[in-house]
């Protein structure tokens, strides 16, 4: 199916009453983006460590913010980082937080051939599910890099949910004939690398201040509520998960977890409510095309 074939949800509305959604998606891109960015891997100790920092510094403290405010978040890993770092992945899942597939090496799967591509999403499926016991339902693509057959491909694969397009502001579905699979929309402007990244080795990016980023962010999660909308950051711990930005984070949350209409939760929640109502409306229409026939 073609990456730009989802439509709108039958339908559709937010559960309990809820204007629009919210969800925080940490990219943990620790070495596996180093890697994959193609530098020499033995001459690049400051981006190493750098990319370190959202791993061994920052994670936790991100884990501390979620339990302090009850915010279920959603964390996506290459299943390097993964093999790398068992025990902050599993930190994670003890603190009732969603696991997403990040490729093993976050790899721009648009640039693999198929068996490739197909290769690496079940090797790193199955590194996930060895550690947590769980098999990822959600899927979002490093460098935001889609190939015509990855929908198909996370479909075949069992994915409930991808996270990498951007076209609409609240949840679409591709349609096949067994089971949906649900499109969790992005964007740029909710990219944290668009404001903090910067490339150690070719001295590109520059730095936002946080009051700036953090007045985007406000205004996109506001406008978002009022139009009903989701919003989907994302974010990475070596960037906002820094002191000054997260503390910005929790003023956030502070401001917005009540009083807006907003469900602050996961995409796996998301993307099994999409699928009740998805599922509904589809037994609905079979009921009446019985009826009429």
């Amino acid at each position: 199916m073609h990456p730009l074939a989802s439509r709108q949800i039958d339908d559709f509305a937010w559960p309990d009453g809820f204007a629009s959604a919210a969800w925080l998606c940490w990219h943990v891109d620790g070495d596996a983006g180093v890697h994959a960015s193609g530098k020499p891997v033995d001459s690049n100790f400051a981006s190493f460590s750098e990319a370190r920092y959202g791993v061994t510094t920052a994670l936790p403290r991100i884990l501390e913010l979620c339990a302090e405010y009850q915010t279920p978040a959603s964390f996506a890993f290459p299943a390097f980082v993964v093999e790398q770092r068992p025990d902050i992945v599993l930190a994670c899942v003890e603190d009732g937080h969603e696991i997403i597939h990040h490729g093993y090496l976050h790899e721009d799967v648009s640039k693999l051939t198929a068996d490739q591509e197909e290769d690496i999403l079940g090797r790193s499926t199955e590194i996930i599910e060895k550690l947590t016991g769980q098999r990822p339902l959600g899927w979002t693509a490093p460098s935001w890099g889609l190939g015509l057959g990855t929908i198909d491909l996370l479909h075949r694969h069992g994915f409930l949910y991808d996270n990498s397009l951007m076209e609409h502001d609240v949840p679409t579905v591709f349609d096949f004939p067994d089971r949906a699979l649900f499109e969790l929309p992005i964007s740029t402007v909710l990219d944290d690398w668009q404001q903090f990244g910067v490339d150690l080795a070719n001295a590109s990016g520059g730095f936002a201040s946080v009051s700036a980023a953090f007045s985007l962010w406000r205004d996109e999660l506001l406008g978002l509520a009022h139009y009903g909308g989701m919003f989907s950051p994302t974010f990475h711990p070596n960037l906002v998960g820094r002191p000054g930005t997260l503390r910005a984070l929790a003023g956030l949350l502070d401001e917005t977890r009540e009083g807006h209409g907003i469900w602050w939760t996961n995409g796996r929640a998301i993307a099994e409510h999409c699928r009740a109502i998805h599922s509904a409306a589809t037994e609905s229409a079979d009921t009446e095309r019985g009826g009429r026939s």
